[in-house]
């Protein structure tokens, strides 16, 4: 049986020209359907694009930064490789693509017959990043927070903190259910799950990048950074914005009340 593997899409090369309605076409089908049916030829050791490139670029305009890839060996296994090689190479490292080619074959067989079917949610391929906080008093800190901790994927899962008075002294304006209302109105959110400690929480979450802030570093922090070194999860701190914080609000709305 024929099998794909998972890889990062920045690393695949094209060298050839897309279609600019055969793109298009596809890139419906993926909003629609939200599934990518079958891998994309790849040379295993150039990670050059060899069939697929109006998949792969309608890939990239959704956003999507892994790709299922079937991997050949373009020096061996391309009909006629001795000739189409050297040339498949220069374009695709020289960034000068090819126009838009007829189809290439294994062994009298068409590339597009042997692909091998994935069926794949595009959702799975999707980097996604986790994030948590208590989010009172929600502020422009907590905007720039969420909008930041997006733009390093394209799926953000929010924590939004329960019980919160076991874990720290606070008084809350919110209540729990108003602070998950407020995470959800936001659109650069994709989704909202609640957390009671982030240490034991996070081991449930389906995520590639742990975003944080410079003070969340307490016990139950210090064991979900453990849990993301041994999962091979990134984790990448993001800088508080300066002068606001819900202390500050509530210092300030005290003050003036």
């Amino acid at each position: 049986m024929v099998k794909y593997k998972i890889v990062d899409i920045s690393l695949l090369k094209p060298h050839i020209e897309v279609n600019p309605d055969s793109q298009k076409r596809v890139l419906n089908e993926f909003i629609y359907s939200n599934i990518i049916q079958k891998a994309i030829t790849i040379d295993k050791s150039t990670k050059i694009i060899i069939n697929g490139h109006n998949r792969y670029a309608a890939l990239c305009e959704l956003g999507i930064r892994k790709i299922p890839v079937f991997e050949i060996d373009l020096d061996i296994d391309i009909d006629n490789s001795d000739i189409l090689a050297e040339n498949i190479k220069k374009a695709a490292n020289s960034g000068i693509l090819l126009p838009q080619k007829t189809q290439y074959y294994i062994k009298d067989q068409k590339l597009n017959e042997i692909e091998p079917d994935c069926f794949i949610s595009l959702d799975n391929l999707k980097t996604k990043v986790f994030t948590v906080g208590v989010f009172d008093l929600f502020h422009i800190g907590h905007v720039n927070m969420l909008k930041r901790a997006k733009d390093l994927g394209n799926y953000l899962i929010v924590g939004v903190q329960y019980n919160v008075h076991k874990y720290k002294e606070a008084s809350l304006y919110y209540s729990f259910e108003q602070r998950v209302d407020i995470i959800k109105s936001l659109r650069y959110v994709d989704l909202v799950v609640p957390y009671e400690d982030v240490g034991d929480r996070i081991e449930s979450i389906d995520f590639d990048i742990f975003a944080k802030g410079p003070d969340q570093d307490h016990k139950g922090f210090q064991k979900a950074f453990e849990y993301c070194l041994k999962n091979s999860k990134k984790i990448i701190e993001i800088p508080r914005t300066e002068n606001i914080s819900a202390s500050v609000l509530r210092k300030s709305l005290i003050q003036k009340f």
